[in-house]
């Protein structure tokens, strides 16, 4: 509803928002939706206000993510220009052209599987959108699977470096690479000056020289990405992050967070259900199973149940 523009959830709300921040200082565009959203359903709303506004093509991005450029590569683009980059040759009159000159079309471009990817507008509306009755895992196997059945591609690109990641860095000084300011001290018997660094608490973020271009900033950087990274994959349970805010009991539209949890857990569970029910297939290899459009609800199990 409305509580996080008015400013009544506390921050350890697990929904709480810094509307203020994000619309005030950063000016994002923020949409208010009348209740919380599954996966698929959001997938839609995304979809919805693409055709209402008559774009093309539109890119997102998973929100437990970590990106930067490709600092190491020449020449130098960022991960923004690259991407920009990928829309010049979806555009381009001669993209996805076979020997016989015929053209093919593409659903998504994505960049490290769909923790972000670019999404054609024209082809997901023909395809009638995600299914809703999926809400969760299990959803993009469906809709990824039918634009293979329909003949779209998906092609891969590469705009940078992309990381899932369960938790915020410890240090943001990490992610900011401001290079330590060096600090001088005068030697009164000697008269001589000695410089050293400042200390490395208050070194980088009160600096405002840049750290070197794919430097030791930048490869300490991704390594402290990629052990975050390959702690989530370790998890058993990859998103036990969503459960450390457990507070908020007392604002508007309170809801137990313990409770929320099991019930997003059954409802993820439904919707598996549903979609191995709607394929008869079990797994997310549903057009390698042998299966295609038009098979929804018509086929009865196969050997992936027994």
């Amino acid at each position: 509803m409305d509580a996080n523009k008015r400013g009544l959830l506390s921050i350890q709300n697990p929904f709480y928002l810094d509307y203020h921040r994000l619309t005030k200082i950063l000016g994002v565009n923020i949409i208010t939706t009348p209740s919380l959203q599954t996966f698929a359903q959001l997938q839609n709303l995304y979809l919805s206000e693409a055709i209402n506004n008559n774009l093309t093509y539109y890119f997102w991005s998973h929100m437990d993510v970590a990106v930067h450029s490709h600092e190491e590569k020449e020449p130098f683009k960022s991960l923004y220009m690259r991407a920009v980059d990928v829309v010049r040759e979806t555009q381009s009159p001669d993209y996805l052209k076979n020997e016989k000159g015929e053209k093919g079309e593409w659903g998504i471009q994505f960049f490290a599987y769909d923790w972000l990817s670019m999404v054609n507008v024209k082809t997901f509306s023909d395809l009638g959108g995600w299914d809703t009755m999926v809400g969760y895992y299990g959803t993009d196997c469906d809709m990824y699977s039918r634009l293979s059945m329909n003949n779209y591609h998906q092609p891969v690109q590469d705009a940078g470096m992309i990381y899932d990641v369960t938790t915020s860095l410890p240090d943001l000084e990490t992610l900011y690479r401001r290079r330590p300011k060096k600090a001088t001290t005068r030697d009164p018997q000697s008269n001589s000056s000695t410089t050293s660094s400042s200390s490395p608490n208050t070194a980088y973020l009160t600096s405002t020289e840049e750290d070197l271009r794919a430097g030791p900033g930048f490869l300490h950087l991704n390594t402290t990405l990629e052990r975050i990274q390959q702690d989530k994959r370790d998890d058993k349970y990859r998103n036990s992050w969503q459960l450390r805010q457990n507070g908020g009991e007392g604002d508007p539209y309170y809801y137990d967070p313990d409770g929320f949890e099991k019930a997003l857990q059954m409802t993820i569970e439904v919707g598996t259900k549903i979609n191995e029910e709607k394929w008869g297939h079990r797994g997310c290899d549903i057009k390698k199973a042998g299966l295609k459009e038009g098979d929804q609800w018509r086929v009865d199990h196969d050997s992936s149940f027994d």
